[in-house]
């Protein structure tokens, strides 16, 4: 199998999933592989690469795509529409678009990501809450969220829409280092993180 994934190929396995009368709407071998390349070398996205869980999202993000729900046992990969484009060209008139599974597939692994981390940062949460409970030092992702929310609140930043936002830079701590290393010195946003993060190292 080709180290890249296109989609004339990826279409013509889904469409013969889709159609096959021995095993119909079943996944077969080679589509499974596809969807491993490509759930692999999207989870080396910058935006995912750091995270210490990334297998996780690789494997819920599969299990996603291969698992059907009990309402709609047909799993998602193969509820793509391989002939929404003509149809659309036909009733439209408009030139024909190309259709792009790799498009489809890709949007829910992202989504599929998306939640995980969600879940993760509420895991994450829920530990910190407990270490602080014990008296013990909690992560440093929560040390920085929490040094930034004394800031707003002293400076009266409003919540919704501060400077520094909590949720950008709590995901990780090597997000956060990563944007240490990185940060720019005319941008108010990185002055003001870079600030929270010195305070922390100094009181430690």
């Amino acid at each position: 199998m080709a180290h890249y994934i296109n989609n004339p190929d990826l279409l013509a396995e889904i469409v013969k999933c889709q159609t096959s009368n021995s095993k119909p709407n079943e996944v077969s071998d080679k589509l499974a592989m596809m969807l491993m390349q490509i759930v692999t070398k999207y989870s080396n996205k910058a935006s995912f690469r750091n995270y210490s869980f990334r297998d996780d999202m690789v494997a819920e993000a599969l299990l996603h795509l291969l698992k059907g729900g009990p309402k709609n046992p047909i799993p998602p990969v193969l509820r793509f529409d391989a002939t929404y484009a003509t149809r659309k060209a036909e009733r439209t008139g408009e030139k024909k678009l190309t259709e792009n599974p790799l498009s489809f597939i890709t949007m829910i692994v992202h989504n599929s990501f998306l939640r995980t981390l969600k879940a993760e940062d509420r895991v994450r949460n829920l530990r910190d809450d407990l270490l602080i409970m014990h008296g013990h030092r909690q992560s440093f992702s929560r040390q920085v969220a929490d040094q930034i929310k004394q800031r707003n609140a002293t400076e009266g930043i409003a919540t919704g829409r501060s400077t520094c936002s909590v949720d950008s830079v709590a995901y990780s701590a090597n997000r956060n280092r990563r944007r240490v290393r990185g940060y720019r010195h005319d941008n108010p946003r990185d002055i003001q993180f870079l600030a929270c993060v010195v305070e922390i190292k100094i009181t430690e």
